[in-house]
């Protein structure tokens, strides 16, 4: 327990619990609500100290040179590890593990970076492994991987490149995208002592708001909970791997930041269904492309009426619409079009049941 490092025990001024909360005490816009019978999460995020390495180097981080002296222990490891050095606005370094793998491989996972870019407000974020072959030239898949952590933290206006560790020699590779170079570690001139942290653990408050979920309509009883006006009002349900519903948020409109500025801290989400009374397919399709390169599935779009709350069948389904696939880019806009006129729900009583799809994952 000493080990840990728990988010949610904190306080503001106030003396109000925060349940999220930056290691260097900014950034606390970043809140998340535990669940209260209509919005918010059942589960909170547990950051824990990782003990197998020692860290130190500069106190600023200025480039790819002060990432590789801190990561240089990993010049000595028999098999790969990942990691992720995050620099913010003041040079300031976040170190996050994120896999032990074997002698020739280990997994990199895209939200559990976002996760610590949310928390440490990156501006710029160095991928760290080792070749414990001695190899210092990257591998396809480094470059793939370098290019799609690169592109999924683009329009977050993040930058990514890559360090890799020599194993024998006071070496390393900097690779951006899929150019890279060589160069010598040489040493830090300042020292400073760091801790790593891996986003690895949850504290589950209770069982999740909708077990199984399989189809639109299984979370629509959820949905029509929230009241809705005319005045435009937009959420979504993050989901976990086995799709149960962990979570439900408000948002003010469905742009990536965000959205990922809620989803990020929370633990093991891996999709969401949002939701609405208004029409927003430009908006979800773009939304839907941008956090499929994160690690997120956007299940479906689940429109409401603004007049029927509560009222069964008021609603409409972009993913059983069909309303809901991939952006098409044509002088930069959403070229969508409709094949037919689509009936709102609550503009019919024809509801066809064939019609709906199956949620696969």
């Amino acid at each position: 327990m000493d080990n840990q490092f728990k988010l949610h025990f904190s306080e503001s001024e106030g003396g109000e619990t925060i349940p999220y909360k930056s290691l260097f005490g900014f950034n606390n816009k970043s809140l998340i609500k535990h669940y209260d019978g209509e919005t918010g999460s059942t589960a909170l995020p547990i950051w824990n100290s990782f003990e197998g390495m020692k860290f130190d180097g500069s106190y600023t981080i200025k480039g790819h040179h002060d990432v590789a002296n801190i990561m240089k222990g990993l010049e000595s490891k028999a098999v790969e590890l990942g990691f992720a050095v995050h620099v913010n606005e003041k040079q300031e370094a976040l170190i996050q593990f994120l896999s032990m793998g074997g002698k020739g491989g280990t997994v990199i996972d895209a939200s559990l970076i976002l996760a610590g870019a949310k928390l440490h407000d990156s501006k710029q974020i160095f991928l760290v492994h080792n070749h414990p072959s001695g190899n210092l030239t990257p591998s396809k898949e480094d470059i793939h991987l370098t290019g799609k952590i690169k592109n999924a933290f683009e329009n977050l206006n993040i930058e990514v490149s890559h360090v890799i560790i020599n194993t024998y020699k006071k070496e390393y590779t900097f690779l951006d995208d899929s150019i890279y170079s060589f160069h010598d570690r040489g040493n830090s001139d300042r020292s400073k002592t760091y801790k790593a942290y891996a986003f690895d653990e949850m504290d589950i408050l209770r069982e999740p708001l909708v077990f199984n979920v399989s189809q639109h309509r299984d979370v629509v009883p959820l949905i029509q909970q929230i009241r809705f006006s005319a005045a435009p009002k937009h959420g979504f349900l993050a989901l976990a791997s086995n799709n149960s519903v962990t979570a439900n948020f408000l948002v003010n409109d469905f742009s990536l930041k965000s959205v990922t500025d809620i989803i990020a801290p929370l633990p093991a989400v891996r999709g969401i269904i949002a939701y609405g009374n208004t029409r927003q397919e430009e908006e979800i399709n773009a939304l839907r492309e941008n956090i499929k390169h994160l690690g997120y599935d956007l299940l479906d779009y689940v429109q409401v009426n603004s007049n029927g709350n509560g009222v069964k069948g008021a609603y409409l389904s972009y993913e059983t619409e069909g309303i809901l696939r991939d952006i098409q880019e044509k002088y930069k806009t959403n070229d969508i079009k409709l094949s037919k006129k689509i009936e709102r729900p609550w503009e019919t009583n024809n509801i066809n049941e064939d019609s709906v799809r199956k949620f696969t994952r």
